[in-house]
């Protein structure tokens, strides 16, 4: 533990040094991170509830396909999630997807047999990694509210599979072209949501802003960088 700490504190003195003699620009730095998802309807007509930990894609089809969905966000006042880049997953690599225009601006997706996950610095992504705080808590929060409300409308038309008597009992699949128009909405979402400890000077700060400046990626509200506006934890390991 000490060894990762003495890793974190000098990665945000580097941060620091590099804010302070100019060689970093805010604008120019971006944090990319990923989440899976394992979105499971294959239980029947039982779904999951509200406050679930995870939402699991073999809900939606059986044999557990899973999909990424690659987070990037960019430093600066003019902070925000970019457009989000769905990974899914699929053995014959199959692309185009049916249905999906080449020309969408709002989300690109690939199709790959395996996704890989990188860290910086070696495990303590928790710790310096801003798109893992809670703006990836907060797309999750949009996704679950968003293809909860999908679910229920799909009951409400009495959308099951087989029509509940030939087929699995699950809900129909709503198939890739819906989570691809999901992704978009959800990072549209909380682009659009503001931080609830708002500073005086800087009304409007979102979820993206606060955690680029939190995990040392981007100055303050006042154009510094200072070790204050580290989160209390990092803070802690820097002193």
């Amino acid at each position: 533990m000490e060894f990762i700490e003495r890793g974190v504190a000098y990665h945000m003195g580097e941060l620091q040094r590099g804010f302070s003699s100019g060689v970093l620009d805010e604008n120019l730095i971006e944090n990319m991170d990923n989440m899976h998802f394992m979105i499971n309807m294959d239980n029947g007509k039982t779904l999951g509830f509200r406050g679930n930990e995870e939402v699991k894609y073999a809900d939606v089809i059986s044999g557990g396909v899973g999909m990424t969905m690659v987070v990037k966000i960019t430093g600066g006042p003019n902070a925000k999630i970019g457009v989000p880049f769905m990974i899914f997953k699929n053995k014959d690599e199959t692309h185009p997807i049916r249905r999906v225009p080449d020309d969408r601006t709002d989300v690109c997706y690939r199709t790959t047999k395996k996704v890989n996950d990188k860290e910086f610095p070696a495990n303590a992504t928790h710790l310096v990694q801003p798109a893992d705080s809670f703006v990836i808590s907060k797309i999750k929060d949009a996704w679950s509210r968003q293809w909860e409300e999908k679910k229920m409308e799909k009951i409400a038309a009495g959308m099951w599979q087989g029509n509940g008597v030939t087929g699995s009992g699950a809900l129909q699949n709503p198939q890739k072209p819906y989570f691809l128009k999901l992704a978009a909405a959800v990072v549209k979402d909380v682009n659009n949501q503001i931080t609830k400890k708002t500073c005086p000077t800087d009304p409007d700060m979102n979820y993206d802003r606060k955690a680029m400046i939190r995990y040392g990626l981007s100055k303050n509200i006042t154009g510094v960088w200072k070790e204050q506006q580290l989160s209390p934890e990092l803070q802690n390991i820097v002193k």
